[in-house]
């Protein structure tokens, strides 16, 4: 009877760990329309048109679909091949799990389509850091791209016809430059809520409804909230948006000054600029320093930008052409230990109830 006790115990942490190990395994894909990049650099489904070259993984023909990313350190080009959105997915999505914690991603040289009220979002990094999204193009999105995060890099990318957000931005300390949003037919083209020590620079802004839109949350819904603060915009053409610059707080919420709209010596280009003095936002948000012609921004470097922004200037590192990242497992985590102890510890003392009540029992 013993030995059948210790085998079924045995037994019920042998499954445990077989189930608590799935999350490590590559996910398949069970649509054939999703590609998914796993941890350990494969790729499901194995037919799908991309070509791996070490850490670069290079798409080989246009596809209607979604890609998913769960791998870090790695560089996905879309060698200017088109990608269609499928209803209510996000066509490229860097993936958000406990165990994953992805960073040092480049997503580049995508022409992404979707449909309005189809397509959520172009690109969408969930809650990542150190993610450069590079020259892509996109359009007929609901939102263009979403940076969730922080220390993530947008920049060259052409957005247009987007029906809500171009680029959103949910985090802090990232570089949005060089970007050229137009015919946003929703908020706005660059979006900033409750976000801090951005850099937005050098974007060309056209025909929006408004070219930038800053929100935050407050009153009841949302007490804690934090207004956007501390980001620097200078050197962008903010030209026949319905409104270049808009602050907003919701559910009572008030915002101050949400950002530096000059470096001290240049601020933008605002298309109804008087050109008397300096530039009014609003009350508390002001271009002392306002262009009286639009900037040539294909002039401009990040290298040139981070060598002059002054302060807080924003804690990231232009991603590197010749870099070579190693993909990364994910580590075992260590709440499946736990999980495996807890376990083990419940079939003892099932094991010592059940012989202490039969000993009662006779």
């Amino acid at each position: 009877m013993a030995k059948n006790k210790a085998a079924i115990a045995l037994g019920l942490i042998l499954l445990c760990l077989t189930t608590s190990s799935v999350n490590l395994q590559p996910v398949k894909s069970q649509n054939p329309n999703n590609i998914i990049i796993n941890s350990d650099g494969s790729i499901n489904p194995t037919s799908a048109p991309i070509l791996c070259n070490g850490t670069k993984y290079t798409l080989t023909d246009n596809f209607d679909g979604y890609l998913t990313i769960i791998a870090s350190n790695i560089v996905l080009d879309g060698a200017g091949h088109v990608v269609k959105g499928i209803e209510g997915e996000n066509i490229v999505n860097v993936m958000t799990t406990d165990i994953y914690n992805l960073t040092n991603v480049v997503i580049q040289n995508f022409v992404i389509q979707g449909e309005f009220d189809l397509v959520r979002f172009g690109i969408r990094l969930a809650s990542k850091s150190n993610i450069s999204v590079i020259n892509n193009s996109i359009s007929n999105t609901y939102i263009g791209i979403n940076l969730y995060g922080s220390g993530n890099t947008v920049s060259g990318n052409t957005i247009t016809n987007t029906q809500h957000i171009a680029i959103q931005e949910d985090g802090g300390n990232s570089v949005i430059f060089g970007n050229t949003i137009t015919n946003t037919r929703g908020i706005s083209g660059i979006a900033i809520a409750m976000s801090s020590h951005s850099l937005v620079v050098g974007n060309l802004l056209k025909d929006n409804q408004y070219g930038i839109f800053t929100w935050t949350y407050g009153g009841f819904l949302f007490p804690y909230a934090i207004p956007p603060t501390g980001s620097v915009v200078y050197g962008n053409n903010f030209i026949d948006n319905s409104y270049n610059a808009f602050n907003n707080g919701t559910e009572g919420a008030s915002i101050g000054e949400v950002a530096k709209w000059d470096n001290g010596s240049m601020g933008n280009y605002w298309s109804d600029y008087n050109g008397q003095g300096v530039y009014v936002i609003d009350q508390n948000n002001v271009d002392n320093h306002p262009l009286s012609a639009p900037i040539d921004i294909s002039k401009l470097t990040l290298e040139s930008l981070f060598s002059v922004t002054p302060s807080p200037t924003p804690t990231v590192t232009p991603p590197s052409s010749t870099s070579t990242p190693t993909p990364t497992v994910p580590e075992f985590p260590s709440w499946t230990i736990l999980l495996l102890i807890s376990v083990a510890l419940a079939v003892a003392g099932f094991l010592v109830y059940f012989k202490r009540h039969r000993r009662e029992a006779s």
